[in-house]
């Protein structure tokens, strides 16, 4: 089983999302309880999500996400990266309106809480027991990470 978070939708996967549509799987992206069992998902797919988790409950939100991988499954995680986005603002490669647009989201309705970076997500999942397969930054905006649960 394959389990993809946010607003795209994958063929092939469960597609998680609050609103209804088509190959839409309604739920919680921040508690896959009610969606899988633990130890059952090959891959979890979180792109543009994690931003709308905040500090205070990021690591039971992460945590939740590894009870869903099997041994040897594997997720990744892409979302801005709040050092990239203070490089882009220190050297003004951008407005202040896209910062704060890739920062907060486009709408009261949909409000980013947090803000995170590369280093943070990959001190996070090693805590967790995961293994890092892959780390990158994706544009001049994103990171992504890619680990494999061992244990």
């Amino acid at each position: 089983m394959r389990i993809n978070l946010g607003t795209d939708t994958r063929q092939g996967y469960i597609n998680v999302g609050k609103t209804p549509g088509p190959n839409i799987t309604l739920g919680d992206f921040k508690n896959l309880t009610g969606i899988t069992q633990d130890g059952t998902a090959e891959e979890l797919v979180a792109i543009d999500v994690v931003q709308y988790i905040d500090h205070a409950n990021l690591l039971g939100v992460l945590s939740n996400w590894v009870s869903k991988l099997s041994k040897g499954g594997e997720i990744y995680i892409q979302a801005p990266d709040s050092s990239l986005l203070g490089t882009i603002m220190q050297y003004e490669q951008t407005t202040v309106e896209q910062i704060n647009k890739l920062i907060f989201g486009d709408s009261e309705k949909n409000r980013a809480v947090g803000i995170y970076n590369l280093t943070g997500f990959d001190t996070l999942l090693r805590n967790l027991g995961m293994e890092i397969i892959s780390k990158t930054y994706v544009g001049q905006t994103h990171f992504g990470i890619r680990a494999r649960k061992s244990v």
